[in-house]
């Protein structure tokens, strides 16, 4: 006769028979537990972190059904399946890297230069470049524009860009103008300036003259409309006139004891 079939998840009570009896242990693949454990790449780009652990079962001996998960930002990288081992201590590891994002930086229209170009990854801020990737002559860089004319200012140098979007920049340029000092026929006039368009000159220090008192600086020869350096901005090549005042003296005579003045 068969004998009966026993599990060990079970206690069973048997009348030994009159005889010698064999039992044989069949072993079958059991469910067990493992650990499938998500990294997203840090913001310094040289590591990884653990975001997420899941525990998931299968059988013993076969092999793990580990799946990536859907992070915003981040992709998945690819990953081995693994065999299920019956102690439980089975791990599978998925790694996510940031998703990138090309900013490149174009000479626009007016510009002279090379493109070049960043990576920003996504969650972590981008520092732009400053001046200097591109020229215009008489123009200066004082920012970065969507627009290939550079005619809008979107970003400053240096700034910080937080999309999470590929963009093309190119230079936003100011004019710049020359201030030149005229003494207006007496001292030595200040050197010259050059001044974006838009922005103040610095006041000079003033001049000086023998016998002449200095009154400031002035649109015109005639010194009618004073130049106001804390208020007026440059909006094209200027030319400023000093004024001066002849220092009265008086003069005094005496003769036989009598004093004249003149």
């Amino acid at each position: 006769d068969a004998l009966p079939i026993f599990s060990t998840s079970a206690s069973y009570s048997v009348t030994m028979p009159d005889e010698d009896v064999t039992y044989t242990a069949i072993f079958v693949p059991g469910t067990v537990s493992y650990t499938v454990k998500h990294y997203q790449q840090n913001a310094a780009a040289n590591g990884y972190d653990l975001y997420e652990t899941e525990t998931k079962t299968g059988t013993t001996g076969s092999n793990t059904a580990a799946s990536s998960k859907t992070y915003t930002g981040f992709t998945a990288q690819s990953f081995s399946q693994t065999t299920i081992a019956a102690d439980g201590t089975t791990v599978v590891n998925i790694y996510y890297n940031r998703n990138t994002y090309t900013i490149t930086y174009k000479k626009g229209q007016y510009g002279t230069g090379s493109d070049v170009t960043d990576t920003k990854l996504y969650g972590v801020d981008l520092t732009l470049r400053g001046a200097g990737l591109f020229t215009r002559s008489g123009y200066q860089q004082t920012g970065w524009s969507t627009n290939n004319k550079g005619n809008s200012k979107n970003y400053d140098l240096e700034g910080t860009y937080t999309a999470n979007s590929a963009t093309t920049l190119y230079p936003y340029w100011a004019q710049e103008f020359t201030v030149t000092f005229n003494a207006n026929g007496h001292g030595t006039a200040p050197a010259s300036q050059t001044v974006l368009s838009g922005a103040k000159a610095t006041e000079p220090t003033a001049p000086t003259a023998t016998g002449y008192t200095f009154g400031g600086w002035y649109r015109e020869a005639a010194c009618t409309n004073v130049w106001n350096f804390a208020t007026d901005v440059v909006t094209t090549n200027t030319i400023l006139y000093a004024k001066w005042t002849a220092i009265q003296y008086t003069l005094t005579v005496a003769t036989n004891n009598a004093a004249y003045g003149s």
